[in-house]
C-alpha cells in the first residue's frame, strides 16, 4: 500500500514531507536540465521550439502561484491485477468534476492553447480533478508510424516539459497511465515515459494502461461519504463512427463489473453514453436497477495530419467533464 497524499504514509513514500522534498528535488533537477539542454537555436524551427518551451516554463510558474486548493484529497494507492486508487475527498464537498485527459503533448497538432485553458480552469476550480488516461505524450520514434521530425519536442523534452506544465496542478491529479504512444518508447528502449512523469509529479502511476478509482466525497443522507467506482483504460479501437467507438469502450464492462463510470481513451472521440443494468440485492431480497455511464476521453489534438491524410472527420480537441455529486449517488457528464 502506498499513501500518496494525506496525514499517513505507506512504506513506499516515507511520509508526506519526504514525498514533497523528493518532488521538489526532481523538479529542481528537471528545470536545471531543461535550461542546460535547450536546443541550439541555429534555425527557425529550433528558435520557435525554444520560445515555446520558455513560454511553458513561465506559464507553469504563473499557475503555480495562483493554484486554489482548499482541501487536498488523501490518495491510497494499491498495485494489483488492476491498480486501485482510493481517493478520500473532503466531506463538505458538494461535488467534484473529474476530467479525463489525453494530451498528446509534443505532437505537431497538439492544441496547447486549449490545454493551458483547461489547466487554468482546474486551477480556478477547487473541486476539479484530472486523470491522464494514456497518450499523454506523442513519443514518436524512428520505428513508429508517422514523421518523427514533425514533433515539436524530442521525447526527452516531452517528458520534462509535460511534468513542468502539470506540476502546478499536481495536487489535483489522481494519476496517469500509459497509452500506445508511450509504449513506443518502452518497446524500443524498455524505458517508461509515463512512469517517469508520474514520479516527477509525485502522483500514482497505473500499470497496464488501466486502473480503478474508488472516490469518496461529501456526505449522503446516511451521514456517510458518497462512493463512486470509476474504471478507466486507454483502450483500442480503429472505428470511424461514434457508435463503433462506444461499442469498443463498452467492452470494459467485461473487465470490471459494477463500476459507476467507464472511461476509455485512444479513439479521440467525444461521446457519453448512459446505460442501465439489473443488479441482484440479496440483502433486501430484490432486483434493482442501477445506472452507469461510458465516456470517451477525447484528446487535445486538432485535426491531425494522419486523420486528414486518411480522410477521417475532425473530432475536435478538449475533454469531457464528469460530475460526481457529494450529497447523493448521482453522476453526469458534459462535453
Amino acid at each position: 500500500m502506498t499513501v500518496v497524499n494525506g496525514s499517513k504514509a505507506g512504506a513506499a513514500t516515507g511520509g508526506q514531507g519526504k514525498t514533497d522534498a523528493n518532488r521538489a528535488k526532481v523538479l529542481k533537477d528537471l528545470t536545471r536540465k531543461l535550461y542546460s539542454e535547450a536546443p541550439e537555436e541555429d534555425d527557425e524551427r529550433a528558435r520557435a521550439h525554444g520560445a515555446r518551451a520558455d513560454y511553458l516554463r513561465r506559464f507553469a510558474a504563473k499557475v503555480r502561484g495562483e493554484l486554489v486548493l482548499p482541501s487536498r484529497p488523501k490518495l491510497v494507492f494499491r498495485q494489483g491485477v488492476v491498480d486501485f486508487l482510493c481517493a478520500e475527498e473532503a466531506d463538505d464537498l458538494k461535488a467534484i468534476y473529474l476530467l479525463p485527459w489525453e494530451v498528446h503533448f509534443g505532437a505537431e497538432d497538439c492544441n496547447e492553447n486549449s490545454l493551458f485553458e483547461w489547466i487554468g480552469w482546474v486551477r480556478d476550480t477547487p473541486n476539479a480533478r484530472v486523470l491522464l488516461v494514456g497518450d499523454s505524450m506523442e513519443c514518436m520514434t524512428k520505428d513508429s508510424v508517422g514523421a518523427i521530425f514533425s514533433q515539436r519536442y524530442s521525447p526527452q523534452h516531452q517528458m520534462e516539459l509535460l511534468a513542468t506544465t502539470l506540476e502546478p496542478i499536481a495536487p489535483k491529479l489522481y494519476g496517469l497511465s500509459d497509452g500506445n504512444h508511450e509504449r513506443r518508447i518502452t518497446k524500443t528502449t524498455s524505458l517508461n515515459p509515463g512512469y517517469w512523469v508520474a514520479n516527477a509529479l509525485g502522483v500514482p502511476y497505473f500499470h497496464g494502461s488501466q486502473g480503478v478509482l474508488n472516490i469518496h466525497l461529501g456526505k449522503g443522507r446516511n451521514g456517510k461519504p458518497v462512493s463512486y467506482i470509476i474504471h478507466f483504460g486507454h483502450g483500442t479501437s480503429s472505428s470511424r463512427t461514434a457508435g463503433g467507438r462506444l461499442t469498443a469502450a463498452g467492452k470494459m464492462k467485461d473487465i470490471v463489473l459494477g463500476a459507476d463510470c467507464y472511461i476509455a481513451g485512444h479513439t479521440h472521440g467525444h461521446s457519453i453514453d448512459k446505460g442501465c443494468r439489473l443488479v441482484v440485492d440479496p440483502q433486501n431480497s430484490k432486483v434493482r436497477e442501477e445506472k452507469y455511464m461510458t465516456v470517451l476521453a477525447g484528446s487535445f489534438l486538432e485535426y491531425a495530419g494522419y486523420a486528414r491524410e486518411a480522410g477521417m472527420a475532425p473530432l475536435g480537441s478538449g475533454c469531457p467533464r464528469i460530475r460526481l455529486d457529494g450529497k447523493r449517488k448521482d453522476i453526469h457528464g458534459s462535453l
